[in-house]
């Protein structure tokens, strides 16, 4: 190896006579070796197929380099930060083994990615070893299970674990008091079916939508600093009120064809944040709203009621609505045209026609 070239976070060697040109990489055949000096060491990597295009997409911007390992990539990001991707692997074990027989600069590494892969069905027991990452992000897999040890090795650095359009059947919710560095925690498009009480002083952002459940348990749910939540398109049989009426920070509440119809009972989402900006029920079948059914709206709310059965705007349920909305830029959506209905100090009566219909006033 006696060709190199050296950038300012990597330098590549090809072997003897090999062209040193940057167009040509995406062209070059045979054995490449990586290496990426950090601080004293060097993490370094072979592979005979090494995918060109991977490495020519990064280099152009002279700020980042990709090396594969065996079943998973190595990704040298611009910040200076490691990236691990394993979608190609067939199996936890597989994942396991790769990443304990590799040489680390560092356990602390940035992101762990599984993505587009119909193979691996679980993230066993141990499967990171003493790994430990700032982001887990997993999607369009065949996911049905992960072990707490595979997210409790980064409890004092994880910040946000995605794992979407998936299958999991279950998630160790109750582990989550443990990471008090998470900030986001999305879950959507997977198999969940019921949600026991969540506890977590640093979750941001909680989505679960897109899932199949039908209960969500109310008694004992403490997230203090929750400021998204969204539920959309489950099939639930009971309204978590209890939960909504905890979330003292919540600014954007999402609930859209969540079965919620035909009415809304008084009490349904007793909203206490003074920070409330969105709150969207759409497609819910919605025909009528009992009085006091949504409270605790702040004067720049806006409430999303589109794509429901609602025909008339009963006074005694709407009014309270309308006259707080009134105070700032909030809004009342209604329809496919998000009707923005702001009331005024006259005697109060609007009626909505069906989508398709001209809309009066």
């Amino acid at each position: 190896m006696a060709s190199y070239f050296t950038g300012s976070v990597f330098s590549v060697a090809f072997p003897e006579g090999e062209p040193l040109k940057w167009t040509l990489i995406q062209q070059l055949e045979g054995k490449k070796l990586l290496k990426i000096p950090l601080g004293n060491r060097e993490l370094k990597a072979f592979r005979p197929d090494f995918p060109h295009k991977s490495l020519a997409s990064a280099i152009p911007m002279a700020s980042s380099a990709i090396v594969y390992i065996s079943l998973f990539s190595l990704a040298l990001l611009p910040t200076g930060h490691l990236e691990v991707d394993c979608s190609s692997a067939a199996t936890s074990d597989e994942i396991s083994s790769a990443l304990k027989n590799a040489s680390w600069p560092s356990t602390q590494l940035h992101q762990f990615l599984l993505q587009n892969n119909t193979e691996v069905d679980e993230l066993s027991e141990g499967v990171f070893a003493d790994l430990s990452f700032n982001y887990i992000y997993v999607n369009n897999t065949a996911l049905k299970a992960i072990h707490p040890s595979v997210i409790l090795t980064s409890r004092n650095r994880l910040q946000r674990l995605s794992v979407y359009h998936s299958h999991l059947l279950d998630f160790p919710f109750h582990i989550l008091p443990t990471l008090w560095r998470l900030r986001t925690l999305e879950l959507q498009r997977n198999s969940l079916m019921t949600i026991p009480a969540i506890q977590s002083d640093s979750l941001h952002k909680l989505d679960l939508s897109r899932n199949s459940i039908a209960k969500i348990e109310e008694d004992g749910w403490a997230t203090p600093n929750l400021r998204v939540l969204s539920i959309n398109h489950n099939p639930l049989s009971k309204f978590p009120s209890a939960v909504i009426k905890g979330l003292a920070k919540l600014e954007i509440f999402w609930c859209t064809e969540c079965n919620l119809g035909p009415t809304l009972p008084s009490g349904l989402l007793q909203f206490r944040s003074k920070d409330l900006k969105l709150v969207s029920l759409w497609k819910n079948n919605i025909s009528k709203l009992e009085p006091n059914a949504i409270t605790g709206l702040g004067p720049n709310s806006s409430v999303a009621l589109s794509n429901n059965n609602i025909s008339v705007l009963a006074e005694e349920s709407f009014r309270p609505i309308l006259e707080v909305l009134s105070l700032g830029d909030g809004g009342l959506h209604l329809e496919d045209s998000f009707l923005n209905l702001y009331f005024q100090p006259t005697p109060f009566s609007v009626i909505v026609k069906h989508p398709g219909s001209k809309k009066n006033s």
